[in-house]
């Protein structure tokens, strides 16, 4: 399936041109890429609106954009004025897609979400969620080539649907929690497990410069409380290797948004990866590291798909 037939629902993107090679913000309709910055004009969006003047300086910032008050009315004016003024377009398939949010304050892992997960693992499954941290460092766009770091000679995939937090957000409860949501877009939770494992605490195995392929965009197909028909698929080299639903979760998306907003507070753009179903790499016997030229798609239906080239140095025993 192209990337167009997945877009069901409208996307944010993150995009840049040949002619704009900055980054842009975008809402993704059919085969078009609106650009929300030169189609939200002053009387749409004016200066004095919470949130707008810094979004304005950095337009390229969804995390900016979804922190402005009542952004979804902006998205819904955008789309009505770009089908008046078709010449605010640009087609989907000319633009570079970007992680859709590139600064977020926080990366929220889950570990050990699905019970095959945790039957490969030999673990036994968590009674509380098991959260770890990324960094905005991890970030890299849905068809970028992924840099094989030097320091690790066990690399290993995780496809995942990542939740992008739409409205600051503390204490929610689960019936409130699809308003917290902005959407959701597919990741890879790429994983240096040599490093993972050195310690208990798997921070350091996780947050690798570019360890976070995100996208291709942020869409709603459905609440967070209808998601666990969806399935999600990974292949490496066309060999499919994971295949699940969303409803083998342990924790479903209500509540993780939930349990980590009595935590700490939730901001918009904040990323939240819900786990990854059996078939990692490090599951196998023998088991089977990413190497240079391998290619990883992640495709979870009605959200999209992302596929990134791993390179760089060979991978390891």
């Amino acid at each position: 399936m192209d990337e167009q037939t997945a877009a069901r629902a409208p996307g944010l993107v993150a995009y840049r041109t040949d002619d704009q090679p900055g980054a842009r913000a975008g809402l993704v309709v059919g085969d078009l890429v609106i650009d929300l910055a030169a189609t939200l004009d002053a009387d749409a969006l004016p200066a004095e609106r919470p949130g707008a003047a810094r979004w304005r300086a950095e337009p390229g910032r969804l995390e900016l954009f979804l922190a402005i008050d009542g952004w979804p009315d902006l998205v819904a004016t955008a789309a009505a004025g770009a089908a008046a003024e078709p010449g605010r377009t640009v087609p989907l398939a000319a633009v570079t897609l970007r992680a859709p949010v590139s600064q977020p304050q926080k990366i929220i892992g889950v570990g050990l979400n699905y019970l095959s997960h945790a039957d490969e693992a030999e673990r036994t499954v968590p009674e509380f969620p098991i959260l770890f941290a990324k960094f905005p460092n991890t970030l890299i766009g849905p068809h970028a080539d992924v840099p094989i770091p030097r320091a690790s000679h066990r690399i290993d995939y995780e496809g995942e649907l990542a939740v992008v937090i739409g409205r600051r957000t503390r204490y929610a409860t689960r019936d409130d929690a699809d308003d917290a949501v902005a959407g959701y877009a597919v990741a890879n939770d790429v994983s240096a497990r040599d490093y993972q494992f050195r310690t208990k605490e798997m921070l350091q195995g996780k947050s690798f410069d570019h360890f976070c392929p995100l996208g291709p965009w942020i869409s709603k197909p459905r609440a967070a409380d209808d998601l666990a028909g969806l399935s999600l698929t990974t292949h490496v080299n066309g060999e499919r290797r994971q295949s699940a639903t969303l409803g083998e979760m342990v924790f479903d998306v209500p509540f993780l948004i939930e349990y980590i907003s009595a935590i700490m507070t939730l901001e918009p753009g904040d990323v939240i990866l819900t786990g990854t179903p059996a078939g990692i790499g490090g599951g196998m016997r023998p088991r089977r590291w990413l190497r240079d030229g391998d290619r990883v798609e992640i495709e979870i239906a009605e959200v999209g798909r992302i596929a990134n080239t791993f390179v760089g140095r060979s991978g390891g025993a």
